[in-house]
Formats: C-alpha cells, sequence, structure tokens
C-alpha cells in the first residue's frame, strides 16, 4: 500500500527524484514564457515587461519553491536588462518595475512552499491512515508492522527498523530498505549500531535523532514495548525535523496497535480461561450432591446445576431459566419443620436480596405434581462487588432428606420401644405400635400372632382411613391365615425371612404366593409398596408386620426394610418378654397365693376380714402370710406371719411356715406349742440367717362373746379395739423363731365383748408411710380409736388405706387380719371376707360374704366401689359395673331365697385387661334364659341386661354362680 499522508521529503529530494526522472517541463515552460515575454517587450514600443510576473506564478502552481525561485531570478533579470531597450534604465519607473516583479517573485516562492508544506501534511496523513489501517487490520500485529515499514520506505525513508521487547530482550520485526523506488528486507537486520540504537531507545524510552537517524520508542498504556527506526542517507536529520515528528506519530500508532493487539489476545485468553473455569466449575458442581443456584442482583435465575433443577422438581435447566423465579410455586410447595407452609419471599434468597438476615433453613419440598418429598437445607450466600454492593447470590440446597429419614426412624424406633417397654399387655402395646406407624412410616400396618396349632391371629390393623379398618378385618375373616393355607405372612411366619415389594409391579408378581385374603387387600385398597417382616426373638418367629402404602405415593426401599425389621425384632422381644414375664408372674402369684387362702371361711361367733396388698413386682414374693382354719376339735384357729427376706425361697419359707402351722394344730395344741413346733422344723432347715415371727390364735365365739387365745412369736402386738373405740395392745412379746432352739413363748387368752374386734398386722402395717412419716404402733392405735364402730371388713379398709393410699405403693407387705366377735348381729349390712391386691400380677380381688336382705345390693355396690382403685375404670364403665353386680345381687335375693340369715358370695377381681365380678348364692339355682321383658313387665330386666352391658358373662353350678366381665379398655367386645 502507498500513503498520502505521510511526511515529506525535503524538496532538494524531491528535486532529485525530478532529475532522476528527467526536466520538470512546468519550469521549462515558465522559463520559455518569460523569455518570449522579454523579446515581445524589446521589440515593441510597449513596455510589457511587467508580465513577466506571470513566469514565477506558473512555477509557483507547479514546481517547488527551489525552481519557483530560479524563474523568479530569471524574470528579475529579464526585467532589468529589459529596461535598456525602452530606455529607462535605472530611472524610478524601471526600479518599480523590478520592485514589483522581485516582490511578485518572492511571493510566489513563498506560495509555492505553502502549497508544499499542505501537500506533505495531506500526505503524512494519508500515510499514517493507511497505516493505521494496515496495523488494526489482522490480528497479528507483525505482519501489519512489516507492511507499515514497507510503506514508509522509500516513501519517506530509506529504511525502516521495527524491534520489539520480548522476555528481557529485543526482537527485530520489521527492516526494509529502499532499493531505487522498491523497498527490500534488509540484509542481516539483527546487531550493529542500528539494534544498539534500537535498545538504547527501548530501555530509556527517550528518543534517539542522529547522523541522518531517528530511533523513536514505541510506548503503549503499559509502558515501552519497543523502538522505531526511521533513518535516511545523505542528510541529517535534527529533533524538530519533520520525519521525527512523523516517525513520532507513527511510532504512536504502531503502539497503540501493539497495545490493542496485547490486549485482545490477553481478553481472548481470560475468555478461554473463564470458559475453561466455567466448564470445570459446572463439571465440579454437576457432580456434587447438592444443588447449586445462583441468582444476579435482580433475581433472574443465571446459572443452576443439574442437582438444583432436579430438588427444584424440574427436569432441565432451560425449564428454570425460562420462567422467573418467582413461579416455582407453581410446582413446588415448601414447608418447615413443624409442617407450616412457608412463602417465597421468606427464603434465605429473597431475604438476602432484601439486603435482610438470611440464615440457614431446613424445609420440607413437596413436588405438587408427583408428591415427592425432600428435606432440604436452604444455604445462601453473596457474592459482592469491591464497594460491597451485592453481584451474586449463591444458593445451596443441600438434601438431608436420607438424615432425616435415619433421624425419623431412630425416633420411632426410640417412641416405639418406650411404648413397648411401658406395658407388658402386649396385645394393646401392639395395637399402639400399629397406631404409630400409620401415618408416620406407612399408611397400613396389621400385626399378626402365631398360635399353636399353626393358626395366625391378627392382633392390631391400622390404615389413614379408619373405615376401612372393618373392611379389611371382614376379608381377614373370611381367608383366616393360617400355616396351612399358606399366603405371604405364613411364608415369613415360617421362614423367618422378610419380604421387601418396592413397587405395584413387585407385589403383582407376589400374587402366586399371596393367599386369598391377602390378594383381597391389595386389589381393594390399590396398596402400591409392601413390607412383611418376621417378629423373631431368642431364636423364635413370633410373629410378622406387614407395612403397606397406598395413595400416598410413598414407596418402601431397602432403608425402610431395615428400619421395620428392627421395629418387628423390637416387637417380638416386647412379646416374647410378656410371655416371659407373664410365665414368671404366674409362678409369682402361685407362690403369693399360696401364702394367703383362696377365700376365708366363715368363723362362728366371728366377724373375719382380712387385707393382703402385696408390695413390689411381680416376682418379688414376699414373706407375710396369714391363715384362717377349723381344727379337728371343732375350734378355728388363726395365724399371721412374715418371714424375712423376698423372692422364691422367703415364698417357699413361708409356705412351709403356713402349712406347719395347719399340720401341728389340727388336734388342738397350745398356741405356743405349735410356735415351737414351727421354730423346730425352721432350725432343722438350716436357713442360715432367715427367721420367721408369728402370731397363732385359736378362736372360740358365741353369741355372748368370743374367746381368743394367742401366743406371739417376735411378732407385733395385737391390737384390741372396743365399740367406744378404745384401743390396747393385748399378749406377751415373745421370740422371733428361728433362731434359737428355746424361743420364749407364751400363752394368753383374752375375752371379747360383742363388736370388739381383734386386729393383727405385720410389720408393713406398722413400719408404712402415713402422712410422710411412718405409721408406728401409736399412729395405728390412733387410726383405730376411729374404728370402733366400723365392721371388720372396714376397719382393714381404713388400715390399708393409711398406709398405701390411693394407688400408693407400701415398701412392704402388708397384711391385716381382723377379727370381730359378732354376738348378737348389729344389723344386716355385716361383711367379711379376704381383699388381695398389689403386685400379684397388678390384681386387685375381693372375695367377701355379704348377708342376704333388702339391703344386699346397696352393700354390694358399695363393696365393689371401695374395691375399684381411683382411674381403673372410666366413669361409663363404672356405671356399667355398678348396675350390673346389683341386678345379680337382687336376683340372688329374689330368687336364691337370700335373706337376712344368708350369705352372698362377692368376688371381685380387677386386671390389666378387666373387671371380673362373681356372684354366689345358696338357692336353688336356675337356668338362664334372658329374653327381653315386655315393656309393662316389671321385672325380668336383670340378666337380659348383664347381656347386653357386659363384655362376657356366664353362669354355673347350676345357676347359683353368675359372673360377668367388663372390658377396661373398651376396645373388644365379645359375647
Amino acid at each position: 500500500m502507498q500513503g498520502r499522508g505521510q511526511q515529506a521529503p525535503m524538496a532538494g529530494r524531491r528535486d532529485a527524484a525530478a532529475a532522476r526522472r528527467g526536466p520538470d517541463l512546468v519550469l521549462v515552460a515558465a522559463l520559455v514564457l518569460d523569455t518570449v515575454l522579454a523579446i515581445v517587450d524589446a521589440v515593441t514600443p510597449v513596455v510589457l515587461f511587467n508580465l513577466l510576473i506571470f513566469g514565477p506564478l506558473v512555477a509557483a502552481f507547479r514546481t517547488g519553491p527551489r525552481r519557483t525561485a530560479y524563474v523568479a531570478i530569471y524574470a528579475l533579470l529579464l526585467s532589468i536588462l529589459e529596461g535598456i531597450p525602452h530606455h529607462i534604465f535605472g530611472t524610478p519607473d524601471h526600479i518599480v518595475r523590478v520592485a514589483a516583479i522581485a516582490t511578485t517573485g518572492v511571493l510566489s516562492v513563498w506560495g509555492s512552499r505553502l502549497r508544499e508544506r499542505n501537500a506533505r501534511a495531506e500526505q503524512r496523513a494519508a500515510l499514517l491512515a493507511r497505516a493505521t489501517a494496515l496495523l488494526v487490520a489482522g490480528e497479528d500485529p507483525e505482519p501489519a508492522l512489516v507492511g507499515v515499514a514497507r510503506l514508509v520506505v522509500p516513501a519517506v525513508a530509506d529504511r525502516c527498523r521495527v524491534d520489539l521487547l520480548e522476555d528481557g530482550g529485543l526482537r527485530c520485526v520489521a527492516a526494509v530498505v529502499a532499493a531505487g523506488t522498491q523497498a527490500v528486507d534488509e540484509p542481516a537486520p539483527e546487531g550493529g549500531p542500528a539494534a544498539h540504537d534500537a535498545a538504547t531507545v527501548a530501555r530509556t524510552g527517550e528518543p534517539l535523532v542522529r547522523d541522518g537517524t531517528a530511533v523513536l520508542p514505541l510506548r503503549a498504556r503499559t509502558g515501552v514495548v519497543g523502538a522505531l527506526t526511521l533513518a535516511r542517507q545523505g542528510r541529517q536529520m535534527t529533533p524538530d525535523d519533520p520525519l521525527v515528528a512523523f516517525g513520532a506519530e507513527l511510532a504512536g500508532e504502531c503502539a497503540v496497535a501493539l497495545d490493542n493487539a496485547r490486549l485482545d489476545r490477553e481478553l481472548r485468553e481470560s475468555e478461554e480461561a473463564l470458559r475453561r473455569s466455567s466448564d470445570q466449575l459446572g463439571a465440579i458442581l454437576g457432580g456434587v450432591a447438592d444443588g447449586v443456584l445462583a441468582r444476579d442482583a435482580s433475581g433472574a435465575v443465571v446459572y443452576a446445576n443439574q442437582a438444583a433443577v432436579a430438588m427444584l422438581g424440574l427436569r432441565a435447566y432451560g425449564e428454570l431459566s425460562a420462567s422467573p423465579f418467582e413461579e416455582i410455586g407453581d410446582w413446588l410447595r415448601l414447608y418447615d419443620e413443624h409442617g407450616r407452609e412457608v412463602a417465597l419471599e421468606d427464603l434465605p434468597g429473597a431475604r438476602l436480596l432484601r439486603g435482610e438476615p438470611a440464615p440457614d433453613r431446613l424445609l420440607r419440598f413437596e413436588n405438587v405434581g408427583s408428591g415427592l418429598e425432600r428435606w432440604v437445607v436452604v444455604k445462601v450466600r453473596a457474592v459482592r462487588e469491591a464497594d460491597g454492593e451485592l453481584r451474586l447470590s449463591i444458593v445451596i440446597f443441600e438434601d438431608v432428606s436420607e438424615r432425616r429419614r435415619r433421624e425419623a426412624g431412630e425416633r420411632f424406633l426410640a417412641e416405639g420401644t418406650k411404648v413397648l417397654a411401658g406395658s407388658l399387655d402386649y396385645e394393646q402395646t401392639l395395637r399402639t405400635i400399629s397406631g404409630l406407624v400409620v401415618p408416620q412410616l406407612a399408611d397400613l400396618c396389621s400385626v399378626d400372632v402365631a398360635q399353636p396349632g399353626g393358626t395366625i391371629r391378627n392382633v392390631a390393623t391400622t390404615l389413614t382411613d379408619p373405615q376401612l379398618v372393618d373392611r379389611v378385618q371382614a376379608m381377614r375373616r373370611r381367608h383366616a391365615p393360617s400355616a396351612r393355607r399358606g399366603g405371604v405372612v405364613a411364608e415369613v411366619v415360617r421362614s423367618g425371612q422378610a419380604r421387601l415389594y418396592p413397587s405395584p409391579d413387585a407385589l403383582a408378581a407376589a400374587a402366586t404366593e399371596a393367599d386369598a385374603a391377602e390378594l383381597e387387600v391389595v386389589r381393594a385398597l390399590g396398596l402400591s409398596s409392601a413390607i412383611v417382616v418376621p417378629m423373631t426373638a431368642r431364636g423364635r418367629t413370633l410373629g410378622a408386620m406387614t407395612l403397606a402404602t397406598d395413595g400416598s405415593g410413598r414407596t418402601f426401599d431397602a432403608d425402610d426394610l431395615v428400619l421395620a425389621e428392627e421395629l418387628g425384632r423390637r416387637c417380638a422381644l416386647a412379646v416374647d418378654n410378656a410371655r416371659l414375664y407373664g410365665e414368671r408372674s404366674h409362678v409369682a402369684r402361685t407362690l403369693q397365693r399360696s401364702l394367703v387362702p383362696a377365700r376365708l371361711p366363715h368363723v362362728p361367733g366371728f366377724e373375719v376380714a382380712a387385707r393382703f396388698h402385696a408390695a413390689g413386682e411381680d416376682a418379688e414374693v414376699g414373706g407375710d402370710f396369714l391363715d384362717v382354719f377349723e381344727t379337728h376339735d371343732g375350734a378355728w384357729a388363726a395365724v399371721i406371719g412374715d418371714v424375712s427376706g423376698k423372692g422364691a425361697d422367703a415364698a417357699a419359707m413361708t409356705a412351709l411356715a403356713r402349712y406347719t402351722v395347719r399340720a401341728v394344730a389340727v388336734d388342738g395344741r397350745r398356741p405356743s406349742a405349735v410356735l415351737r413346733e414351727l421354730n423346730d422344723a425352721w432350725l432343722r432347715h438350716e436357713l442360715d440367717e432367715r427367721f420367721c415371727t408369728a402370731l397363732f390364735a385359736r378362736l372360740r365365739g358365741d353369741d355372748d362373746g368370743a374367746r381368743v387365745q394367742l401366743s406371739i412369736g417376735g411378732h407385733p402386738l395385737p391390737l384390741l379395739v372396743h365399740a367406744d373405740g378404745t384401743v390396747r395392745e393385748v399378749g406377751t412379746p415373745g421370740t422371733a423363731l428361728g433362731i434359737a432352739p428355746r424361743p420364749r413363748l407364751v400363752d394368753r387368752e383374752i375375752a371379747l365383748e360383742p363388736d370388739d374386734k381383734l386386729v393383727f398386722v405385720t410389720d408393713g402395717v406398722i413400719e408404712g408411710q402415713a402422712a410422710g412419716r411412718m405409721l408406728g404402733v401409736d399412729g395405728l392405735r390412733a387410726l383405730l380409736s376411729d374404728c370402733g364402730a366400723l365392721d371388720a371388713l372396714a376397719t382393714g379398709e381404713r388400715i390399708e388405706q393409711a398406709v398405701v393410699g390411693d394407688g400408693g405403693e407400701a415398701r412392704d407387705d402388708v397384711a391385716v387380719l381382723v377379727l370381730r366377735a359378732a354376738g348378737v348381729r348389729a344389723g344386716t349390712t355385716a361383711r367379711e371376707g379376704l381383699v388381695r391386691s398389689g403386685a400379684m400380677g397388678r390384681e386387685r380381688a375381693l372375695n367377701l360374704r355379704l348377708t342376704g336382705g333388702a339391703h344386699a345390693p346397696a352393700v354390694a355396690r358399695a363393696a365393689l366401689d371401695s374395691s375399684l382403685p381411683p382411674g381403673a375404670l372410666d366413669d361409663a364403665h363404672v356405671h356399667t359395673a355398678r348396675l350390673l353386680v346389683s341386678e345379680i345381687v337382687t336376683n340372688s335375693v329374689r330368687h336364691g331365697g337370700a335373706g337376712e340369715e344368708d350369705w352372698i358370695g362377692l368376688d371381685v377381681a380387677i386386671s390389666p385387661a378387666a373387671l371380673r365380678v362373681e356372684v354366689t348364692d345358696n338357692g336353688p339355682g336356675f337356668a338362664p334364659a334372658p329374653v327381653r321383658p315386655d315393656p309393662d313387665d316389671p321385672g325380668g330386666r336383670g340378666l337380659f341386661l348383664v347381656q347386653q352391658m357386659a363384655d362376657r358373662w356366664g353362669h354355673a353350678d347350676a345357676g347359683t354362680r353368675v359372673w360377668f366381665e367388663v372390658d377396661r379398655n373398651g376396645d373388644e367386645r365379645s359375647g
């Protein structure tokens, strides 16, 4: 490319070039013109030599100032000579004319110089424009620099060189010299003075002009990046030379191009690095489990990895970026830990955008379409500019569903274990567990227990829709499961191997091994997933637990199976522990019941009542015992005692004491002799530190009073309570039995007036807590002082209440035996019998005899009320029990002939499951046939009410004994 705006060469350089090209026609024309004018002026009388000014003027428009000066001088010489022919030489007129021509010549030279300067300026501007266009046209500046050098040479310089700083050194990228009118590459451009000067300028940044050479720095924004060298031959160059100015401008353009190229290269490199970083970051974030989402300051989503897209319930990032973030509520519901819905503006990211505190939040994500739930910890972090302005908000979604699931499973197991450990009624416990499973873990839970003979009994079925329970149970009744019939539950019970059906297809595939009831349940309820796990404990499979889901969208996986297996194992342990405890409790109750008679006999002349409260756990059999029995001589005997210690050994020795007393007392021996025989038997067994205290009494009574002969072996002295409330100790203290071969034992005989009471107690009463302190003998005496008018049963009740209280627990067994001299009956409401309560299977039992007659139903209701601990039954069941006992006792009075001289037996037993009441009379009996009575019939409603209101009822001994039961939980009604 050839430029028009380059810095022009000097006039001599142009003239030399013109001489090389040939004669200047304009110059010749100007000289010829002036010569012709001079000749014409010389041969004519008219003075025309003023026209000689046209020669310099013509030269000024087309030639340089030097040639224009030649023409002006020539014209001046001609004008001087022209004064001779016109005879005006030297005259003023001639001088004026010559001066005018000289002035015109000077103006012509000046005009030529101005024209040439303007031409040079235009050339320089054009050359710079072309150089600039060349520099910015390509991406690589080095070929452009070579093109610029060839543009400059030979137009304005004979040599052009461009050197660039690189890695601390200087590298020549362009070196061009003039060869005639052509520009060629300079041979061997490296080294030499030119390279040294370029290195000096590049180092110092200062231009260097000398010996026709100008070396100019290439100064960019970051500093000097190289040097530009311009040289011309045969002529010196000064710092104010136009070529130096041109070179400075050209160096500036080259520096700018180099700097722009560097910036462009760095930009491309930065963009490439950013792209690689973005790809790497995307690959890294795409591979992490946590969701990462970036929003700009306006709230628009600018990035989201696949995990974030999935957590937000979408399939691809495009769905998220194409919609405003605020529309997330259209496909996702957000809830906090307490189940409250969370608005989008309360999310941490939205709070950060508003400049509010944005703490982490645990949320439950629920997909509107699929119902899929996730537990997610939402965190937000700010990316800010240097001035603190928010640039990006980075939202992190940490999926903690598995952790929450494990925690929920652990909490559920802990809660379930607490329930399982809280009761020994395993059926009720399993029903409670089933109620916990639904809806926390499943939509259906069924618990089946294996029975003897291969049958399988369902003890609990719970569904999210309670109205479907009866329907499911009806299906099971139509197709009762058993090991013989097979089925999934039966197979799990048989093999002890759990089954997992994670999908409807898996359930359909299992149809071949399911029984009819299971298939019917699956189809009727539309089950989508199921788990059947064995309940295995101590190597035995006791049953199976079934968990299933229906339309809730939940499905089971291997983790759910592990949780269900652990729950089944714990349920099995609870069932097996209940079984073992029941067996142990049965043994303990059997031993405990051997310490007291099943019921107290009727002793002539006495009203006998006893109370026995066993303290501690079922298996902690105590050593208190009592008995009332008839001897061979027609007399009656009573014994009460206490063996040291607890447990099976104590129970065995207690049985030894009771039955030894029965064996040796039958032949009418004195009380002290009976106790000595017991002492000898004790010593023969070599029981080390065990001992026994006992009180034995012989009883004789009639209508005029009663006599009691007694002996005491280390036992608390009995208290004699007179009808007027006077209380005193009677008897003589003796030595405890089982300690010495010859204990000190004294016989004493006591006469009782009618209504006097003799009260025997064990140390559990004396040492019991009453009103926050030990009762003691004095406290018992004060208590009995208010019992003078009470019957035997009420007196015993008053003592037990003081020691045990309402639902309280005594520290030791409590045994009370009250003997009341009957004499002439003080009324028709007398009661007697035995009341057992406490740890014996957590039961409470009454075995009473009530006098017959019209008052008997009221007395029976009062006895029932007194037997019920607070909260044992709810009000409705209490009312039912009172009504039914009243009806049955009324039947005994009306139809059994139980008058005031007869007795009615009332047995009440309260277990954890039910209240059982049994009424016995000595009538002729009957064949119960309850029917709905006629509305006008005043009677006939008793047994009909019993049949309708009792959970169970029955009769025995030809109708002289009628019983009924009322369930305490009221869950199951059976005929």
